[in-house]
């Protein structure tokens, strides 16, 4: 009896040591109508790259795409947004996907139509309904502040949930519609960008050679994201070049600088013949001020 008693013992023992407590991890998400990007707690180390989790946060309960494996929770310094329930089902993922046609159309038409009864000076973009339906968000536009708040009282009477009016600006509208760039790619606020750079025009002049509105704005109208990217270097490759406007006397004559290729560290020069002549920085001998600055000083 006691052999028996013992044997069981140690296979109770056996099964609470299998138990072993998981550590705590972080996954970064995709989630929501702006391609939101936070990170999540989870205990699952099966999750990997492009699977579909059922996540929670103060938003509510929605689907979220993972953008890579976790990492330990101790890793991670920052806040976490919320956390990971599992993996979602197919039975939520066609809930989700039927949302867009069915509830979140009605509520954007509904909305516009009680703004204009209300004479509101607003439009509805778009309407994020949750999964889990604790939240509905409408994301508008205007000119200037609105006062919403009869019409918060009308949507929530009519469809029983939390509203949450979102004024949006030309950038995060085209984040809520997404795109391609003129790279071809998708727009960067709709994959990874958190926040938006600080953009000058400065910065186009310097790598698009123009302030054209066609070269150097995106979808949105706005100056391209991307021109904050290179600029460091575009800075540093640019230092040692003329400016447009500017007098090179080279072994190939001297000339007018009418383009600067910053990148293939080219100089583009006419002369007073009207011939052209490309050269590389280090076959300029002298640089100096544009003839019209030198009439305008006279």
């Amino acid at each position: 009896m006691n052999d028996k008693a013992n044997q069981s013992k140690s296979f109770a023992n056996t099964k609470d040591n299998s138990k072993v407590k998981k550590n705590a991890m972080v996954v970064p998400i995709h989630f929501g109508k702006l391609t939101l990007t936070e990170y999540f707690t989870t205990y699952d180390n099966s999750i990997k790259k492009g699977d579909s989790l059922l996540i929670k946060s103060d938003r509510g309960s929605e689907l979220g795409t993972a953008l890579s494996k976790p990492i330990l929770e101790s890793e991670y310094k920052d806040e976490v947004f919320g956390r990971v329930i599992r993996h979602s089902r197919l039975t939520e993922r066609s809930k989700a996907a039927e949302i867009p046609d069915g509830i979140e159309r009605e509520m954007k038409f509904f909305c516009s139509t009680m703004s204009k009864e209300l004479n509101l000076n607003l439009k509805i973009q778009d309407v994020e309904y949750l999964l889990g339906g604790e939240r509905a968000i409408f994301y508008f536009t205007a000119n200037g502040r609105v006062d919403f708040r009869q019409l918060v009282k009308n949507l929530a009477s009519k469809f029983h949930t939390r509203i949450e009016m979102r004024q949006i600006g030309f950038r995060d509208n085209a984040k809520l519609f997404g795109g391609f760039g003129k790279c071809g790619l998708e727009l960067c606020c709709t994959t990874f960008l958190k926040t938006y750079p600080e953009v000058t025009i400065k910065m186009a002049y310097l790598q698009k050679g123009s302030s054209e509105s066609s070269k150097v704005t995106g979808q949105c109208g706005k100056l391209l994201c991307c021109l904050q990217y290179e600029n460091d270097l575009y800075i540093e490759l640019k230092r040692n070049l003329p400016n447009r406007g500017e007098v090179v006397e080279t072994s190939s004559g001297s000339g007018e600088v009418i383009n600067v290729d910053v990148l293939n560290q080219k100089i583009t020069f006419v002369n007073d013949a009207k011939e052209y002549f490309t050269v590389e920085p280090k076959e300029v001998k002298k640089v100096t001020e544009s003839r019209r600055k030198k009439n305008e000083q006279k």
